[in-house]
């Protein structure tokens, strides 16, 4: 995963790094909400704009984020700058998404007390929250259709959605039966493949010993 994507080949890595680090400090400030919320920003900016990841590698990335321990904005920031500059690519891009949040929140943690009865602050926050419901149903629509392709993607969305709703399981272990079917799709998948290759290999067997009859055929006729 750390080979640098193709439009990056030619430019000079400090350049990369510092494009990359420029990037998620933009991306942090500017998106409300946080966790899927950001991923529209990053999937607009790496592959629509720059085209240094596609859709099929941002899918994976979004993925690997969401099942690794801690912030998926800092998971899929370290992923990203991993794939396209490496370690230091990797140090970049968190530093980048890390810092104005940072920053940000020592400033709203120093005047929370002062603004917390303030009516603007509660009308702004009011806007704000259906907004960031919309920002995670768009990255939640935009996943789908790169990952919804087949029945068993259908079944285990459907499946992992009515165990995360209706009963008290741990998200943990949501992840853990979506990865278990993955494994178990995949071994029937490959037994299946054998199976299929194994008949495959049989049948010039047959051809030989039916050619091998018809040339025995052929010597008594003449004898």
């Amino acid at each position: 995963m750390n080979r640098h994507a193709p439009n990056t080949l030619h430019v000079p890595k400090r350049t990369l790094l510092l494009q990359l680090f420029a990037i998620f400090l933009k991306i942090g400030p500017t998106t409300f909400g946080g966790g899927y919320a950001i991923l529209p920003a990053i999937d607009r900016e790496l592959t629509e704009k720059r085209k240094w990841l596609d859709a099929d590698e941002m899918s994976e990335i979004t993925a690997l984020s969401g099942a690794a321990p801690g912030g998926i904005g800092v998971n899929v920031a370290a992923l990203v700058g991993f794939r396209i500059a490496g370690i230091p690519g990797l140090i970049a891009a968190v530093t980048g998404i890390a810092l104005p949040t940072i920053a940000i929140m020592l400033l709203l943690c120093a005047g929370a007390t002062g603004f917390r009865n303030n009516s603007y602050v509660q009308a702004a926050l009011t806007g704000i929250k259906p907004t960031v419901i919309a920002l995670i149903v768009y990255a939640a629509v935009r996943l789908g259709r790169q990952s919804l392709h087949n029945v068993f993607a259908w079944v285990v969305t459907l499946t992992s959605t009515a165990l995360l709703m209706w009963t008290p399981i741990h998200p943990i272990l949501v992840l853990a039966i979506g990865s278990a079917a993955g494994l178990a799709m995949e071994w029937f998948q490959h037994g299946n493949h054998k199976h299929d290759r194994r008949g495959k290999i049989s049948k010039p067997s047959d051809s030989i010993v039916k050619l091998g009859t018809h040339q025995h055929q052929s010597k008594q006729a003449q004898g």
